[in-house]
């Protein structure tokens, strides 16, 4: 199993700190840096677990894509990425809870059968279609207004 760390790391300290931890664990993590489109597609499908731990996320776009390709996310309970997963197992508000959740869900495949099946009917909220429906359905709503005023 490796960890795939996503993401551009600072030159501040934290980024220096990550930076040593994964050369002193360099046989399974794999830091990959910025990525985007193709090359992120190409990583989330490869992966069958994600993690976003940032708290004060406002939405979690990077959450519903790794839903969108299959991944299992856990994430803070605290940032806009809960709502998309909207699943009590798969949100932490700290380290220890994180490790309990993450420990709880690889040690049952029922639990990640149930989690899969929820996160296939959570990803159809993000889709494509539903946003050019919810799009449409607002601009509707707004020419209706403008046509009667």
């Amino acid at each position: 199993m490796n960890l795939y760390l996503a993401g551009s790391l600072g030159h501040d300290g934290y980024g220096r700190y990550i930076e040593d931890l994964c050369r002193r664990h360099g046989d399974w993590v794999r830091p990959v840096g910025y990525v985007s489109g193709e090359a992120k597609i190409a990583l989330l499908t490869r992966c069958r677990y994600s993690m976003s731990a940032c708290p004060h996320e406002a939405f979690g776009i990077a959450v519903a894509e790794m839903v969108r390709a299959g991944c299992i996310p856990f994430v803070c309970s605290t940032s806009g990425a809960a709502e998309v997963v909207d699943h009590s197992a798969l949100l932490f508000s700290n380290t220890a809870e994180a490790e309990e959740r993450i420990a709880n869900v690889l040690d049952s495949e029922q639990l990640q059968g149930e989690l899969r099946n929820h996160l296939a009917r959570q990803s159809e909220r993000f889709s494509l279609q539903q946003t050019i429906e919810g799009d449409r359905r607002v601009v509707a709503g707004f020419l209706q207004e403008v046509a009667a005023s």
